[in-house]
């Protein structure tokens, strides 16, 4: 947080480059639930700063928005924020709402600027009425009392696979309750290995107890530092309890079938390559 303030204290000291001119407005861009991390901002603390230097706040809440909260309701629900707090709330349809397109929502002049101003707003083209029906639809069941039970039961399944990973010894990323979870690898080099081992063993198009699929990403350099790459899981609520060594097919400690090393010396940070 100091240095995001810093950086505001600078940006109404200095004003404009060149000219040093008073900027008009100072807008604070932060996201609800980081994708590379599995964190949340603190966005308490955010909200404290923008009021104090009187900044507009705008969260991206692609990743929290029907995963986070008691209700689904983002970021701010589950970090007891007052809505009002937020200047611009913007979020996607792609993930939680299993559509497409996205949303912003804010202030009537805001929303009305960007209709008539936004060249997304003048030049796209509307949803399509099934695409439209489906993000609905899917808002309306997160307020039915099933949409509860499933908010609820992806926190369960998310901290579970967690602890479970941990239990491992494996470097752990992000907060409670957040359905991505990255797991640290940091050697470039184990990167196509763990993928490759992922499709030989059918991982992110196997079904397991009858549960649908557990999705595994490699993420490596420019999107992480060159020695922060790592595995990013994302859990779903209609996933069953599942451990890490049932659902890989492999005990860790154990070799696999396909002679290779297993999954679990290949995340280990115990047997990174020099």
């Amino acid at each position: 947080m100091k240095d995001l303030e810093d950086v505001l204290r600078e940006a109404i000291s200095e004003g404009q480059p060149r000219t040093h001119r008073p900027w008009k407005n100072i807008l604070i861009i932060v996201e609800g639930l980081y994708s590379m991390e599995g964190e949340m901002c603190n966005l308490k603390a955010i909200v404290q700063l923008k009021k104090k230097y009187k900044a507009i706040l705008y969260v991206d809440e692609a990743h929290s928005i029907g995963a986070l909260g008691k209700t689904g309701r983002g970021v701010c629900e589950e970090l007891g924020v007052n809505f009002d707090d937020v200047d611009i709330l913007m979020g996607t349809f792609t993930k939680s709402f299993g559509s497409v397109g996205g949303y912003v929502a804010s202030s009537v002049d805001i929303v009305h600027k960007l209709r008539y101003c936004s060249p997304g707003m003048i030049y796209a083209t509307s949803m399509a009425p099934a695409c439209a029906q489906q993000a609905l639809s899917a808002l309306r069941e997160l307020q039915t009392e099933s949409g509860l039970q499933r908010v609820s039961k992806l926190h369960s399944n998310s901290n579970f696979f967690r602890a479970e990973l941990q239990k491992l010894g494996l470097c752990v990323l992000g907060a409670q309750n957040s359905p991505v979870i990255p797991v640290l690898v940091c050697c470039p080099a184990k990167m196509p290995v763990f993928s490759r081992m992922m499709l030989e063993r059918n991982v992110a198009l196997v079904t397991v107890f009858l549960t649908p699929q557990v999705a595994v990403v490699i993420v490596g350099f420019p999107a992480t530092p060159l020695f922060a790459c790592r595995v990013r899981f994302c859990i779903s609520a209609a996933h069953s309890e599942v451990r890490p060594s049932v659902l890989f097919g492999d005990t860790p400690g154990r070799p696999s079938g396909s002679g290779q090393e297993d999954w679990w010396h290949c995340l280990s940070h115990r047997h990174q390559v020099s």
